[in-house]
């Protein structure tokens, strides 16, 4: 996971996740020259019928960013939260990253789709971490021997960086999948971010 900028971490990050909403559209100034939130994730792709039918995703935030959310919502506790804390929490950033795509992009065939909703979606502080855990639907499912499956992960604004973990970790397969399912990497040029200054990861699913 990148550094936090020294300055920036001296700083409150985001004294709550609803704010995330307001400071996102900040970042389309020239302001803003990196991330300020930092996202490691995975997704589980869940079979059935050997399509794809769903996304499991999982983010966990960096260290900073968790600590300034658990320190504004966790009220009860110092450095925790409690169930109906994280009950507002997932309240409000549902509201606020619908906005945003919940930052996953399906790419069917060539084309793109934004997310409109997701379900299952819950919090959790592991480790001094925020978790997040969402489920995306795939509709209608897709056969990914038959249909080309992508999907990108990113931030349209680049205020906040959402990173799979390396091959082999990041994307994992459950269900009835097809014996042999690999995913590959490479850079969407024809989506810069911030002025060109990065460019998201489409990820590939093939199966045989």
């Amino acid at each position: 996971m990148p550094q936090v900028d020294p300055h920036s971490a001296s700083r409150p990050l985001l004294p709550r996740l609803a704010a995330l909403v307001l400071l996102l559209s900040l970042a389309s100034g020239t302001a803003l020259a990196h991330p300020h939130v930092w996202i490691d994730a995975t997704v589980n792709l869940v079979f059935k019928d050997k399509r794809i039918e769903a996304m499991s995703i999982t983010w966990v935030f960096d260290e900073v960013y968790s600590g300034a959310t658990i320190a504004d919502f966790g009220k009860h506790k110092k450095g925790s939260m409690d169930q109906s804390e994280l009950r507002g929490l997932v309240g409000e950033s549902t509201k606020s990253l619908r906005n945003y795509s919940y930052f996953t992009y399906l790419q069917i065939d060539g084309q793109r789709r934004r997310v409109d909703s997701v379900k299952d979606f819950t919090a959790e502080v592991k480790g001094g971490r925020l978790i997040y855990h969402f489920t995306v639907t795939v509709s209608p499912p897709v056969d990914p021997i038959k249909q080309r499956f992508e999907f990108l992960l990113f931030d349209e604004t680049y205020y906040v960086y959402v990173g799979l973990l390396e091959k082999g970790k990041g994307v994992t397969f459950s269900g009835d999948a097809p014996d042999i399912c690999t995913d590959s990497r490479k850079q969407d040029l024809t989506t810069p971010l911030y002025f060109g200054y990065d460019y998201p990861t489409l990820i590939r699913v093939a199966c045989e």
